[in-house]
């Protein structure tokens, strides 16, 4: 509870935080009452605001989320052969936009093929499916 002083017989104004929209007037006021406290904040309803529907991402299979309110996640989990291999996470901001870094699904990829003595790899791409040939190095004359 607010406590003031006799004195002091003013008004307090509320507006909403960052993130959170009022659910009648854009701010409230409490005024400071003769009994030293302030008057009722009861009606003063503030809510999160609502990104909406999580963002589509191709090559994704399932979405997981509770809530698309101001500071929930959501995430986005890629199908099987694309990354990032646990998920894009996105939160939703004070904007009433889902944030986040990765906004894709994009095929994994193994990068360079390991190495095996005395051969040499061929391949084409290190995407999924790739594939590599390696073939024993002929001497060489000398």
């Amino acid at each position: 509870m607010h406590q003031c002083t006799r004195s002091e017989l003013s008004q307090s104004y509320w507006r909403n935080m960052s993130g959170y929209t009022p659910q009648r007037d854009t701010s409230y006021i409490s005024q400071c009452q003769e009994d030293g406290t302030w008057s009722s904040t009861a009606n003063f309803l503030c809510s999160p605001v609502d990104c909406g529907m999580p963002p589509s991402v191709a090559n994704s299979t399932s979405v997981s989320y509770t809530a698309t309110t101001f500071g929930e996640n959501v995430t986005v989990i890629c199908l099987p052969g694309f990354s990032p291999l646990d998920g894009i996470t996105f939160t939703c901001d004070e904007t009433r936009n889902w944030a986040g870094e990765t906004r894709s699904c994009t095929l994994v990829d193994c990068e360079e093929p390991p190495s095996v003595d005395g051969a040499v790899a061929h391949f084409e791409h290190t995407k999924l499916n790739a594939t590599v040939f390696q073939h024993h190095k002929k001497p060489t004359d000398q």
